[in-house]
C-alpha cells in the first residue's frame, strides 16, 4: 500500500511538473513573440523620423502629417511579409490620424487594421476587440453614431470572452458607450 501511495504521489507530481513547464514555455513564447512585434513597431516608426532628420530633409520642413502619410504608404510595401507588424501600424498610424482629426484617413488604416486583426487572431481575439473600439470611436467623432454604438456593442460582448485584456479596457469601452447614449 505505502509504494503504490508513493507512486501515485510521484505520478501526480511529475503531471503538475509537466503541466506547469508546458504552460511556462508557452507564455515565455508568446512573451517573446510580443518582444519581437514591439521591436519591428518600433524600428519602422523610428525609420519614419529618420525623414525629418537635417541629412534627409535637405532644408525642407517636414510636418507630422508629412511623416504620417509616409508611414501609411510604407506600411503595404514594406510590412506585407509581416501581416501582425503590418496590422498593428495601420492601427497605430490610423489612430493618430484620428486624434489629428484626420478622419478620412483614420477610417481607411482602422479598417484595415479591423478586417486583417479578424484574418490573422479570429474574431473573438483581444485585436479585434481593440480595432473594433478604435474604428467605433472614429464612427462617434465623425457623428457616424449607429456604426460607432453597433462597432462598441459588440467590443463590449466580447470583453467577457477575452483572455488578458486590461481592465481598463472595458471601463473606457463603456465610457465611449455613455457617451453615444448622450448624443
Amino acid at each position: 500500500v505505502g509504494v503504490s501511495l508513493i507512486s501515485l504521489f510521484l505520478v501526480v507530481i511529475t503531471s503538475v511538473v509537466v503541466f506547469y513547464t508546458s504552460m511556462l514555455k508557452k507564455q515565455t513564447e508568446e512573451a517573446l513573440q510580443e518582444t519581437q512585434k514591439a521591436k519591428a513597431v518600433s524600428e519602422f516608426l523610428g525609420s519614419l523620423f529618420e525623414a525629418a532628420s537635417p541629412e534627409e530633409a535637405r532644408g525642407k520642413t517636414i510636418t507630422a502629417r508629412d511623416l504620417l502619410s509616409e508611414g501609411a504608404k510604407r506600411i503595404n510595401k514594406e510590412l506585407s511579409d509581416t501581416p501582425e507588424i503590418q496590422t498593428a501600424m495601420f492601427g497605430i498610424i490610423g489612430d493618430v490620424y484620428r486624434r489629428i482629426s484626420d478622419y478620412e484617413a483614420a477610417e481607411v488604416l482602422l479598417q484595415q487594421a479591423l478586417n486583417q486583426n479578424k484574418q490573422l487572431f479570429g474574431e473573438t481575439s483581444k485585436e479585434v476587440l481593440m480595432a473594433s473600439s478604435n474604428l467605433g470611436e472614429l464612427y462617434m467623432q465623425k457623428g457616424q453614431f449607429e456604426k460607432s454604438d453597433s462597432l462598441i456593442n459588440i467590443a463590449i460582448r466580447m470583453t467577457e470572452s477575452v483572455k488578458d485584456l486590461n481592465p481598463v479596457a472595458r471601463g473606457e469601452l463603456m465610457q465611449i458607450k455613455a457617451e453615444l447614449v448622450f448624443e
